[in-house]
């Protein structure tokens, strides 16, 4: 029996994809399942070169965020945050007798004002008369201690600084005692104190 033909109806890619119908039908083909290969997802998908992929974020994540900085408060027309002047002292620790002993702490008074300090037992008495009177930066030789002037340095926002180094060998300072500093500021109109003590100790 003579082999049957093809009928004009059935696809081109069975009769072996011959005529312009059936090229043209493979060219679309390809087109459309090309687009459906490159169509950009969303999310982890994305191809490198996906402009979503790619746009600079607005802010950072909070865990890459760099630390705030609080701005400083506004300046008064007196030189300082406040109006009232403030002097600090840092807690002073008790020391052997004939320790070197540095003092500091801060203020809102201007850079370049000077501090009175003051360090004096806070067990007074007077002096023998066989003891000299007292002179130069020695408070009372009788019960030891020292003044000094100290500059202020300047600091941050407002909060500057001060400090004052002392050699307990020196002065008068006596083992054993209790010492008052007083620090003082602005024709006495900032005034600070702390106690401390001299132990009886060999300073080792």
């Amino acid at each position: 029996m003579p082999a049957r033909s093809l009928s004009n109806n059935t696809p081109c890619l069975l009769q072996g994809g011959s005529g312009p119908l059936c090229a043209g039908m493979i060219i679309l083909l390809c087109v459309v399942l090309t687009c459906g290969c490159i169509t950009p997802s969303s999310g982890q998908n994305s191809l490198p070169g996906n402009a979503s992929t790619l746009a600079v974020p607005l802010s950072l994540p909070p865990s890459l965020e760099l630390p705030g900085i609080t701005p400083c408060p506004p300046v008064t027309g007196a030189g300082n945050v406040s109006n009232v002047p403030i002097i600090t002292i840092d807690p002073v620790a008790d020391h052997a007798a004939g320790d070197w002993i540095t003092f500091t702490g801060t203020t809102n008074l201007a850079a370049g004002e000077n501090l009175s300090l003051t360090v004096m037992s806070s067990d007074l008495h007077p002096c023998a008369k066989s003891e000299t009177p007292p002179s130069g930066d020695s408070v009372d030789p009788c019960s030891g201690g020292v003044t000094a002037t100290v500059p202020v340095r300047p600091g941050r926002c407002g909060a500057n600084t001060w400090s004052y180094t002392v050699d307990t060998s020196q002065h008068g300072f006596q083992p054993g005692s209790q010492y008052l500093l007083i620090v003082t500021g602005r024709q006495d109109q900032a005034v600070n104190t702390t106690l401390f003590t001299l132990l009886d100790l060999l300073k080792s």
